[in-house]
């Protein structure tokens, strides 16, 4: 499946669809490789994408501005879906109770706020007074708790005593402690730097807690006002369209909270659910754009046993402007082959019916005017040699994929693009018949294959459809090319016209 989906180019479908959000592609990539075949699923998919699109059509409803808001949301709000490294984890886990055991404490009303206050403000404060009041604290116990007549002056002398080294002074009052003068000596500076380090260090430790912790509630804070953003701008989009008949898919995330620390731990505790959460908003991104696109259109599902594939007005979306619609049915008569010159629309052709048959049974909807088909089982796709995995040759690898074809069970389309063109012409048209002749019996399964093998298309049974993107060769020998599908057979060459463009002939 991941195959096919690099065959309809996923971001040149988002820019197509005019997606913004990184969300929006990532749902289109997740969804288009989610191949859903159950009838009764399908039909409910295309009728939301009805009631979608005509909901855009008959009120104007202004959804821009939330994808906008969603868009410039979406980094901030991918920082706190990604896994948080552990220097992450054990930061947050300052201010948040983010082990596996302390986790039910992050939801107790206002705890959050308070330990917040507790641990940046209330500790570091406490910190810088300790010193403060190791310093006061015996002064005060022996003057007014045991009642000593010590007097303030004394009782610093006693203090200067002790980090002087005079303790004797501290047993006769008479001595006198005066500070004395400042030696020069490695043991002065020693003894004095200790102090003075210690009493820094005492005062320095707290503030750079203190600067640590706020700038943790800060980011804190910050991923907080991102979430209840997000909560808000998915409220108000699930009531904008709730109020136009629309119901979106509940948000997964959080939707009873609204205390910002507890988001933050919400979403630290389970990213899934924020994840899920934008993850909708992205799926309702491409519903909305797709269903805002006028050439797109809910398909119409068969609900029977014979395989069916129709559209009407058919158009490759990569084409640019104007694309040239096209029809095909596939239904009474299962197989085609398809003819045309190089550069002819052949592949175009094989490529929009590949793009509406994904997102037929991706999303519900389909590129064209109108799109009638069954739940198909199966999808094979060759359109380019990258859709043949391997090493072998490519003749190898082509005989090995259509020989798979040809095992499946269940309703199945096939699409290939010039069939065995690369062995030799006798080869290849033997190779086509053999394969051919066990594909066009089988009744479950529909295929159109393009093709420059002239007699093998020539001989196919008269039940097979003959296909061409029909070109006119001019009198100069030049190709008009209509890029268009009709019935028929289109033997016109551009050979000649592409040789005489690179330089290699001058001769048409």
């Amino acid at each position: 499946m991941e195959r096919i989906q690099e065959s309809i180019h996923l971001q040149s479908l988002a820019d197509h669809l005019g997606i913004i959000t990184e969300s929006g592609k990532e749902a289109l990539k997740m969804k288009t490789g989610l191949w859903e075949s159950d009838l009764k699923r399908l039909k409910q998919r295309s009728y939301e994408f009805a009631i979608l699109q005509e909901i855009l059509k008959q009120d104007k409803v202004h959804l821009e501005p939330f994808f906008e808001e969603l868009s410039e949301l979406e980094p901030d709000i991918q920082t706190l879906t990604a896994e948080a490294s552990d220097l992450e984890t054990e930061a947050f886990n300052e201010l948040l109770f983010l082990k596996h055991w302390s986790a039910p404490f992050n939801f107790i009303p206002f705890l959050l706020a308070i330990w917040a206050t507790i641990r940046v403000y209330v500790f570091p404060g406490l910190a810088i007074l300790m010193p403060l009041l190791m310093l006061l604290l015996p002064f005060l116990m022996v003057r007014f708790i045991f009642h000593v007549p010590l007097t303030v002056s004394r009782y610093f002398h006693m203090i200067g005593a002790m980090f002087s080294g005079k303790i004797e002074s501290l047993f006769n009052p008479e001595i006198n402690v005066s500070p004395s003068p400042f030696k020069f000596d490695i043991l002065s500076i020693a003894k004095h730097g200790i102090v003075v380090a210690t009493v820094a260090q005492s005062f320095l430790q707290p503030y750079w807690a203190f600067n640590h912790l706020s700038a943790i509630d800060g980011i804190i804070q910050k991923k907080a006002d991102v979430l209840i953003r997000f909560q808000t701008l998915y409220a108000e989009l699930s009531e904008t369209l709730a109020n136009k008949g629309f119901t979106m898919l509940k948000n997964p995330f959080a939707r009873d909270i609204t205390d910002s620390r507890q988001l933050v731990a919400e979403a630290q505790l389970h990213p899934a659910f924020l994840k899920l959460a934008l993850r909708h908003l992205g799926s309702l991104e491409v519903l909305v754009r797709a269903a805002s696109c006028p050439g797109l259109v809910p398909v119409s599902w068969l609900d029977q046993e014979e395989p069916a594939y129709q559209l009407i007005g058919a158009y490759d979306y990569r084409i640019g402007k104007n694309p040239v619609p096209f029809s095909i049915h596939l239904g009474q008569s299962k197989h085609a082959l398809l003819t045309g010159p190089n550069r002819g629309g052949k592949s175009t052709t094989l490529r929009a019916i590949l793009n509406s048959c994904i997102l037929a049974h991706t999303y519900g909807f389909a590129f064209a005017e109108r799109a009638t088909m069954t739940p198909f089982h199966n999808l094979y796709v060759c359109l380019t040699p990258e859709d043949l995995p391997g090493k072998k040759s490519r003749f190898e690898r082509e005989i090995e994929f259509t020989a798979n074809t040809l095992k499946a069970t269940g309703r199945s389309l096939i699409l290939l693009d010039e069939l065995y063109h690369s062995t030799n012409p006798p080869d290849a048209t033997r190779a086509c018949a053999l394969y051919t002749e066990k594909l066009w019996v089988r009744q479950n399964t529909l295929s159109i294959i393009s093709t420059h093998l002239f007699d093998f298309v020539e001989n196919a049974p008269s039940t097979i459809q003959r296909l061409c993107c029909p070109a006119i060769e001019r009198e100069d020998k030049t190709v008009e090319y209509t890029y268009t599908l009709r019935p028929g057979v289109c033997r016109v060459s551009s050979v000649g016209e592409l040789l005489v463009e690179n330089g290699l002939t001058a001769d048409r």
